[in-house]
């Protein structure tokens, strides 16, 4: 089933003072790509909604200004790589995978972060859970040829779009 949280990927490594100067990495540099045949798609939608906080009483009523809605997809799929332990995908956003579908999916894969001068924000790899979250997902063809391309909310953060 689909999880109400954050899936815990972002916790510190231990020990990770220890590590090389060349194991930090950018948040590009590790996000993974594996091939998945896809068993079964369970979707989730909910509303959004707001309120400004110039319109917000203290001891009153709020009201609401209804925002929209989002959509998470958990795929439970099987890994095509026998030695990749992912057993679930998390997608948050919109996607037209279905059971039976052959996928790729772009997986980001580290741990804690840091600062380091010259390199600028980075991170540890670590290895893959049985739950990861998809960041793209690459439908396929029983030929592989890519037949969709889906991005979910999250990708401009590992892949910032370049303003011109």
């Amino acid at each position: 089933m689909i999880t109400d949280g954050p899936i815990d990927m972002y916790t510190r490594p231990s020990e990770n003072s220890d590590r090389r100067y060349e194991d930090w990495k950018s948040l590009p540099e590790l996000v993974v790509s594996e091939d998945f045949r896809v068993d079964e798609v369970f979707c989730k939608s909910e509303r959004t909604s707001a309120t400004p906080q110039s319109e917000i009483k203290i001891g009153g009523t709020n009201y609401p200004y209804r925002t929209g809605y989002i959509t998470d997809i958990l795929l439970v799929v099987s890994p095509q790589n026998e030695e990749v332990p992912v057993e679930e995908l998390i997608f948050y956003g919109n996607s037209a995978v279905m059971s039976g579908d052959t996928i790729q999916a772009k997986i980001p894969r580290h741990g804690g972060g840091k600062y380091i001068e010259g390199k600028g924000r980075v991170y540890l790899d670590r290895p893959f859970g049985t739950t990861e979250e998809a960041i793209e997902i690459e439908l396929k063809d029983k030929s592989g040829k890519v037949l969709r391309e889906d991005k979910s909310v999250n990708y401009d953060m590992y892949f910032p779009r370049k303003i011109a």
